[in-house]
């Protein structure tokens, strides 16, 4: 049964009001059939209302098709009201300062003076308690398995501290290359101070807090040191008036119900912090969780994000010159009152869920002229409508829009043509690039005054100490040592320092280096091929087991007299050891011996040599035996009387395997785990000599055999002849083994 569909649509026209847009209703012809019939011919007035009727209906599908499909088109005529009449509230602009002791007014502090105001000796020694605390627990109930456990003091803190921002310093893939000794690879000195392991283990059993402490919150687990950091950072420093909130992410993709999803932002997913900033120093902050409220003080009629501005700005000092910025997460009218009520001004950027005005909200596709103004007052705040690129909606208490007084002079950059507004904007520019242009002073107070967030995340982007952990609170104890350091990097700055951020942390990791080392620690010196006499002599590394009175002459230094000599109390040289320690040289001292004159492979060619010795012997024997075998069935078919005569090859090719045999049996009795590379190639040369020997003698003999058997069977006076012929064959695997011989003599000169 055919069927005919009707199209009805829904449209969200408001937030609670929707509008048919997509209805699917199948009816059958007999069902429209009978419709038909029902209804009467309209008269020509109805007709015209219904022609009407069907173009306003046209118009009304068009522009809802546009809107399903994102392209609808905006109303030529938009009305917007005028510039209002507004009162800000007027405040003195202050600078901010450093509120350092005494001791320091007039010089510019050392980097880790500044840094001992945070990390002081109460903090430190609470860290050392409580990681040595969680050691023995954990240690406890594993039954004290894996590494030991030597209990932690301040002094190796300190230096796991600074290992820790040096790390940072030099990004390196894996961590264990900072402890690297190769020479195909960068060597870092700071890791004399602090082998591997221990940094592992401090790292492994590190707690801030108490073992046993009652923790509610995740951000508990680096308490006292989260809120000592942030009340040293209120202490040494007043912010200026201009300050700014927003939100911190700190990387983190580890298994946290805590950690929250920020999509097309640069860290995507990670620990959410709210912070107050006064151009990159970070004044007071507090962690938030995906699945816990923040605790703090709830203002009625403000909303979560409202109250935790509130809370941020509420421990500023109390002053009434300050000023807030912040973006349109956190703005809303009932937040402005509450600070214009205070006396603290405000000024962000705002959406239309915000509190905008109706007269306001307009679609972000319009076109418009360039630098349109509109602003409406609500409630003793101004929200202020400009047209640039697209629609900016801000909102002020600090700001007016009638005035001079309120523009000021900016050189702006001329838009792409892909640009929403770009038509209209472009033609402002021509052919100019970048022109200097008159905008509303709110723009440009935003645009100066709200990247201080944005600068302390980007100094923490250069040199992060953060590491890979799986405990959630360890994002939050780098982010903290950063934060400390950049803090600290501004004062500086403030107190006159010329550092720049990089020099400041190098200078700062070596100044906690020096305080808690009281010996100069060296490395090791490394001494390239060919080791040189006047340098060796000199050398003040360690000799590994060498008593008082071992002496050493300085001649084995050398490359050219080094040779090894067996002792019973050591099986390897001195100069031998002390390279392969430093990976000059590859020696395995599971061995007895090991050098550039005994190497581990030395066995190797004398194993060759007694090989090639025997097989090649019997390669050619065989051969021999084999062919004459086959001349010798061949003729004891027709002469059975002449077998015992054509037996001598045979007899003769079976003669030159015994030489392999021997040569392989002396060469065998020589071997020895420690032996000279002199004596392994000694032995193969002795080896392949009465092998290849052999094997040619044996060809000789065997091809002589075939054919001489065959005839002297016929001509019994060429049985003389083949003797001679054989005999000679035979002397040239005997020319082998008389130099392999004399070889393996030579062999038993060389040791280790």
């Amino acid at each position: 049964m055919s069927q005919r569909f009707m199209l009805i649509g829904l449209e969200k026209v408001d937030e609670e009001e929707f509008v048919p847009v997509v209805e699917i209703q199948a009816q059958t012809d007999e069902t429209f059939q009978e419709q038909d019939e029902e209804q009467e011919a309209p008269n020509e007035l109805e007709q015209d209302e219904q022609d009407g009727d069907q173009v306003q209906e046209g118009d009304q599908e068009e522009e809802l098709l546009q809107r399903r499909r994102g392209r609808k088109k905006t109303k030529p005529n938009i009305k917007l009201p005028d510039p209002p009449e507004f009162e800000p509230l007027v405040q003195n602009i202050q600078p901010g300062y450093v509120n350092l002791d005494p001791v320091f007014q007039g010089t510019v502090p050392p980097p880790i003076a500044l840094f001992r105001f945070f990390f002081t000796d109460f903090m430190l020694d609470t860290i050392v308690r409580n990681t040595n605390l969680y050691a023995e627990n954990k240690r406890t109930e594993a039954g004290a398995t894996g590494r030991a456990w030597k209990s932690m003091t301040r002094n190796e803190l300190v230096t796991w501290i600074a290992i820790t921002i040096y790390i940072g310093l030099h990004k390196m893939p894996s961590l264990v290359q900072l402890w690297n000794t190769e020479r195909v690879a960068p060597t870092h000195y700071i890791s004399m101070y602090m082998n591997q392991v221990r940094y592992e283990q401090i790292k492994r059993y590190f707690h801030v807090c108490a073992p046993d402490a009652v923790v509610d919150e995740y951000c508990d687990k680096v308490e006292p040191l989260l809120s000592h950091i942030r009340d040293t950072s209120k202490r040494y420093y007043t912010p200026a008036s201009n300050v700014s909130i927003d939100e911190m992410m700190i990387r983190f993709s580890g298994r946290s119900a805590h950690t929250v999803r920020m999509k097309n932002k640069p860290i995507a997913e990670g620990v959410k912090i709210f912070s107050l900033c006064d151009a990159g120093y970070t004044y007071t902050f507090i962690p938030s969780s995906r699945v816990q409220s923040v605790r703090i003080e709830k203002v009625p009629g403000l909303t979560q994000t409202g109250n935790i501005v509130n809370h941020l700005v509420q421990q500023l000092p109390q002053s009434p010159h300050y000023r807030v910025f912040m973006d349109n997460y956190f703005t809303s009218v009932k937040l402005f009152q509450h600070f214009r009520n205070l006396g603290i001004g405000a000024c962000g950027t705002v959406r239309r869920q915000g509190g905008v005005p109706k007269e306001l909200c307009v679609d972000k596709n319009a076109k418009l002229d360039w630098d349109t103004r509109s602003g409406v007052v609500v409630g003793g705040v101004l929200v202020v409508f400009w047209m640039d690129n697209g629609p900016v909606t801000m909102m002020t208490t600090i700001h007016g829009m009638i005035g001079d007084e309120w523009e000021v002079m900016r050189v702006r950059r001329r838009p792409r043509e892909t640009s929403t507004n770009g038509t209209k904007v472009r033609s402002i520019f021509g052919n100019e690039p970048k022109k200097e242009l008159k905008i509303l002073k709110v723009i440009d107070d935003y645009n100066v005054n709200m990247g201080g967030v944005d600068i302390v995340d980007q100094l923490r982007s250069y040199y992060s100490t953060q590491q890979s952990a799986h405990r959630n609170w360890w994002p939050i104890f780098f982010w903290l040592l950063d934060t400390t350091i950049i803090n600290c990097y501004l004062i500086a700055r403030k107190k006159g320092s010329i550092l720049t951020h990089r020099e400041f942390r190098s200078s700062l990791v070596w100044g906690l280096i020096d305080s808690v080392t009281t010996t100069n620690i060296t490395k090791r010196r490394k001494v390239d091929d060919p080791v040189l006499v006047e340098e060796i002599e000199g050398a003040t590394w360690r000799r590994p087991r060498v008593t008082k009175t071992f002496t050493l002459p300085n001649d084995r230094f050398t490359d050219d007299s080094h040779f090894p000599v067996t002792r019973k109390e050591r099986s390897t040289c001195l100069l031998c050891s002390w390279k392969a320690k430093n990976k000059l040289i590859f020696m395995d001292h599971k061995s007895p011996v090991q050098s550039n004159i005994c190497p581990v492979y030395a066995p190797f060619f004398g194993v060759m040599g007694a090989t090639s010795a025997i097989v090649f012997c019997c390669f050619g024997a065989a051969y021999g035996t084999a062919k004459s075998g086959v001349g010798l069935t061949s003729m004891g078919v027709l002469r059975p009387d002449l077998i015992m005569k054509g037996v001598v090859p045979i007899i003769m090719a079976g003669i030159i395997g015994i030489y392999g045999l021997v040569v392989s049996v002396l060469i065998g009795n020589g071997f020895s785990q420690k032996m000279s590379l002199y004596a392994g190639f000694i032995q193969l040369g002795a080896g392949l000599s009465v092998g290849l020997a052999g094997m040619a003698a044996g060809f000789a003999v065997g091809i002589v055999g075939d054919a001489g058997v065959r005839a002297s069977a016929q001509q019994p006076r060429l049985f003389t002849g083949m003797i001679l012929v054989l005999i000679f064959a035979e002397v040239l695997a005997l020319y082998g083994l008389i130099v392999a011989l004399i070889l393996n003599t030579k062999a038993s000169d060389a040791a280790c």
